[in-house]
């Protein structure tokens, strides 16, 4: 069954009316070639990948991971060598300069549960993910369950609790921390987004060189004209930060520290934040006119000569007959 699909009735009636030699390779190929067949056989790769949609334990809420899904889907379909299929998903962020596709395919040890309750320790099950990496990784590709060697050594096992624990080391040394944000993630942008995005920034690369270029030109006393210059890469640099799509659970397997030590837990680690386009466009309008509102120059007082303050108001005379003098009236003391 190579697409879980049943035939269509017109697809029946073709075949048996193919009278050609090779009809039944034709139909295999054609079959290979669907999208339906990555659907089909991926679901088992997914199956022991522990892929799911949801985040576990007990408020288990929803992950944006379904790119590593699509991943499986169409290395199926492309028919990758299983030893490039396996290379990408356990190291796909240690080749030379990898690519999109590869920091994504290692979210295969992205799939582990996170605690998101309030009150739990976030070490504790960030160790209980990595175990689960090392026992994953055996039982998938070695065919062996070595989850008795976590506590203690089997005399006749293949692994002893001291080879368990140097293969831990490996998955030990990563970026993720059991964090309620799934950080770190990667953002990945579809081609419309990368287009807006490197216009964005063309333009705000444009827009700086005009402002050194005012810059150097300011005469005595145009201190406000670079400011309101300013304005424009303000609005561009927001534009091109928020062309952000939801960001993926993928995880960097094996990212060393910044120090070139190992990585260690609650070690900051990037993140990306989601943004609706209306809003952000929104939020955006509302920053420009705030950066105008200071950048404004000060505007002459009411006499030529002020700073640009309201005028002041005018005391109200008092009532005919009342006493012009403020009141010198004690409030009572407190016994």
């Amino acid at each position: 069954d190579l697409t879980g699909l049943p035939p269509t009735p017109a697809e029946v009636e073709a075949f048996v009316n193919d009278k050609r030699a090779n009809a039944y390779e034709l139909l295999i190929d054609d079959l290979l070639s669907r999208p339906a067949y990555g659907e089909r056989w991926a679901r088992l790769w997914l199956d022991v990948a522990r892929y799911a949609d949801s985040a576990g334990y007990g408020s288990d809420p929803l992950r944006v991971i379904w790119k590593y899904r699509d991943w499986v889907i169409d290395a199926f379909n492309q028919n990758m060598p299983y030893n490039q299929f396996t290379i990408e998903q356990l190291a796909g962020d240690r080749l030379p300069e990898p690519s999109r596709d590869q920091l994504l395919a290692t979210a295969f040890h992205r799939n582990t549960k996170t605690n998101t309750e309030g009150g739990t320790d976030d070490e504790e099950f960030r160790s209980a993910a990595v175990t689960d990496r090392v026992n994953t990784t055996m039982a998938v590709w070695m065919g062996a369950t070595t989850g008795c060697a976590e506590c203690h050594t089997h005399k006749y096992d293949p692994v002893t609790q001291k080879e368990y624990f140097r293969l831990y080391a490996f998955f030990n040394n990563t970026a993720d921390a059991d964090r309620r944000n799934e950080a770190p993630t990667i953002p990945l942008f579809t081609a419309e987004q990368q287009e807006r995005k490197r216009r964005l920034l063309s333009e705000i690369a444009g827009a700086e060189a005009e402002l050194e270029k005012a810059r150097g030109e300011l005469p005595r006393g145009g201190a406000w004209v670079a400011p309101q210059a300013g304005v424009r890469i303000t609005a561009l640099r927001f534009a091109a930060d928020t062309t952000t799509p939801p960001a993926v659970r993928a995880e960097l397997v094996a990212r060393p520290a910044l120090d070139g030590g190992p990585a260690t837990p609650g070690r900051p680690a990037p993140t990306a934040r989601i943004h609706d386009d209306e809003r952000a466009l929104r939020h955006a309008r509302r920053v420009v006119a705030g950066v105008r509102r200071r950048c404004a120059p000060p505007r002459p007082g009411p006499t030529g000569s002020g700073t640009g303050a309201a005028p002041t108001r005018r005391r109200r005379a008092p009532p005919r007959g009342a006493d012009p003098r403020p009141s010198r009236r004690r409030a009572p003391r407190r016994r």
